[in-house]
């Protein structure tokens, strides 16, 4: 405000704090916002303006580390909680291959042979805004996965309840190639795939986790298990948990 550098105080960066955290901020905010007038008062410092950076005598709220992957209980809680959701399918995918979210809806049918177990990601779905733009994958280059069989037999269910739409829905339903759609054939908004991630994992009673955070868990467990990361036996032992 309209108070000189050189009159501040550690008393008057801790009120900043109770001020912040009086208004509803988070502690990850309020740590955030502590942090950022550290480096500018800093920088104070460095320019000989400030004699100390009184900021550092403040001490930051606590904040909880943020969960960047699941246990492998975790996971295959979750996987069981899902078994009877319409996209099982694409969460196990997920799981056993790392994919990214914009991959997985961007996977075609034409990408995907079901009889070597093998699939490729040449095509990513990613945001412009609100907007969906198909894309290259994010290190501009496509892949091949070897698949277990327990993704590969939910892949057959997924193509089978997928005619099965595409019946009752007749002239209405939308052609695309797509593997995972909604029911009517239409593009899944990466956004709601998002939210309906983070509503599953909250009636499993699993720690919060991002939907790319399964690419996280699926590269961890991979790693810890001894496993190359790009091979197919760590996708066999995540795949356990989900038979």
């Amino acid at each position: 405000g309209d108070r000189r550098l050189r009159d501040l105080k550690p008393a008057h960066v801790a009120r900043v704090k109770v001020n912040l955290a009086e208004t509803g901020l988070s502690a990850t905010s309020v740590a955030y916002a502590l942090k950022v007038l550290s480096i500018a008062l800093g920088v104070a410092v460095a320019r000989k303006q400030l004699a100390e950076n009184v900021a550092l005598a403040v001490k930051r709220p606590k904040v909880k580390p943020r969960v960047r992957y699941w246990t492998g209980e975790q996971l295959r809680g979750f996987l069981d909680s899902v078994r009877g959701d319409r996209l099982y399918p694409l969460w196990l995918l997920a799981v056993t291959t790392g994919a990214r979210r914009g991959e997985v809806l961007g996977l075609s049918w034409d990408n995907i042979n079901l009889h070597t177990g093998e699939l490729t990601i040449n095509e990513s779905v990613v945001l412009v805004g609100y907007a969906t733009h198909e894309s290259s994958p994010k290190n501009g280059e496509g892949r091949t996965i070897s698949l277990d069989p327990v993704t590969v037999a939910a892949l057959r269910d997924s193509r089978k309840l997928q005619m099965a739409e595409r019946l009752r829905w007749g002239a209405a339903y939308t052609e695309n190639g797509r593997v995972f759609t909604e029911e009517d054939g239409s593009p899944i908004h990466p956004d709601k795939l998002s939210k309906m991630f983070l509503a599953h994992a909250r009636r499993a009673g699993r720690p919060k986790l991002s939907l790319h955070g399964l690419r996280h868990t699926h590269a961890t467990l991979a790693l810890r298990a001894g496993a190359n990361p790009r091979g197919r036996a760590q996708r066999r032992l995540l795949a356990r948990g989900a038979r």
